[in-house]
């Protein structure tokens, strides 16, 4: 027994071993991806051809696409059924997340070769292939089923997602309660019973702290809606943004760290990987409520065969998407779309890049980042260009600026404004 008891023991010593080396290696990325950062991207700014190209390494490691474009599906208690869904699209210049919810009921029709490859695999989709979206990921089954609803999603949309993110009913009630509840104004007397899905709701009308399993009710909850399925979204849509209030915050999130990230290890599944961390986690703070636009998939509800469908507007639809994922951001949509900015602080007022960034983008330039500029200081401020003609838009925003054509400038950015000592506030 003591034999045992010891192997027990080591077997015990070795699995928390890797375990804290795991979670020791994801922190120490995490850290020196911030430090890398500010070390690289808001430090030492001379302008160079060396630190050009080097800049240009250093954010091709720790800068986003333009725009990320990511999938999330709310999965049922036998992770079968994906019975939430909608996609996002992270704006990365203007730290914005505009989401479209996509009604389960969705009518789709899956191709011949996405047929034949589910069989391939052991699975049995409908000859016919036409089914609810929300049922792609039980014909593909929990293996394939993330792979193949990303998909379909974007045979749908005519779009290209970047990432997938699979959250089931178990991590969904742990993050809730891992933070302490959610308010939330509950719109109506939710009352159902659903006993071959365990799932029993009984909520009052009215604003209240909902805990993990009172969440779970409030966001699965449609048979005493009007609009069924069309309302149950509209709810959903609240709680996000209750959510995203009340715990988007650096102090809630770390306060809570051990236990999200637990959470998410455990019961998350994703394709979006450690080595992409570096990329996004300088925007965790800019994130708050004001920062997400919810909308939802345009169309119908109706009734085909004897089942209820909800079918999408395919022009209006197109409209919705070029316009989130693809089009300037209503932010930036006056202003020179060539035009890439990065300003510098070559003056002795604290803050000024600062401040003209926010002055520019108050007139709907695009202004990627700022820093110090640590070379040789000029009274003039100097608008440095890629291309002769670019700038002259700008100079009314600085006192005695002048236009430098260098055509050595990093190919991250088209424009470098260099503050001068003549500045003032």
């Amino acid at each position: 027994m003591k034999k045992e008891s010891s192997r027990k023991k080591s077997i015990y010593k070795k699995f928390f071993s890797i375990v804290f080396c795991m979670v020791g290696i994801f922190i120490l990325l995490s850290v020196f991806a911030i430090l890398s950062y500010k070390f690289f991207a808001g430090g030492n700014n001379n302008i160079s051809n060396e630190q050009n190209k080097s800049n240009t390494i250093i954010n091709k490691i720790f800068l986003p696409p333009k725009k990320t474009k990511f999938l999330v599906l709310g999965l049922d208690q036998n992770e079968t059924l994906s019975d939430s869904m909608f996609i996002g699209c992270f704006d990365r210049d203007t730290q914005e997340i505009n989401v479209i919810s996509i009604p389960r009921d969705t009518y789709i029709k899956m191709s011949a070769q996405t047929i034949k490859e589910l069989r391939d695999l052991g699975r049995r989709p409908p000859s016919s292939g036409i089914m609810k979206i929300n049922a792609v990921h039980s014909y593909a089954g929990k293996e394939h089923g993330n792979e193949y609803a990303q998909k379909q999603v974007e045979e749908l949309l005519n779009i290209k997602l970047d990432y997938y993110i699979a959250v089931n009913i178990t991590a969904f009630k742990k993050v809730v309660d891992t933070v302490g509840g959610i308010y939330m104004d509950v719109p109506m007397d939710l009352n159902y019973d659903d006993p071959t899905q365990n799932l029993h709701i009984h909520i009052p009308k009215g604003r209240q702290l909902l805990n993990g399993d009172m969440a779970e009710g409030v966001v699965r909850f449609r048979k005493g809606y009007k609009r069924a399925d069309l309302q149950r979204i509209e709810v959903q849509q609240q709680f996000m943004k209750e959510f995203f209030t009340q715990v988007l915050n650096k102090k809630t999130i770390l306060n809570n760290l051990t236990s999200l990230l637990k959470t998410f290890l455990q019961e998350v599944q994703t394709n979006f990987g450690i080595e992409d961390l570096p990329k996004y986690i300088r925007y965790i703070n800019k994130l708050n409520s004001d920062s997400i636009t919810f909308y939802t998939l345009p169309g119908v509800p109706k009734m085909i065969d004897g089942a209820s469908y909800f079918l999408n507007d395919k022009e209006e639809t197109t409209k919705l998407i070029d316009e989130i994922f693809y089009s300037s951001s209503n932010k930036n949509k006056n202003s020179n779309p060539q035009y890439k900015i990065q300003i510098l602080n070559g003056s002795d007022i604290d803050g000024l890049a600062k401040e003209k960034k926010e002055l520019l983008e108050k007139n709907n330039f695009e202004v990627l980042d700022t820093g110090n500029y640590t070379g040789k200081k000029t009274y003039d401020t100097r608008i440095m260009v890629k291309e002769k003609g670019m700038g002259q838009d700008l100079k009314k925003y600085f006192n005695n600026a002048k236009i430098e054509v260098d055509e050595t400038i990093s190919d991250d950015y088209n424009i470098i404004i260099i503050t001068g000592l003549g500045e003032k506030k």
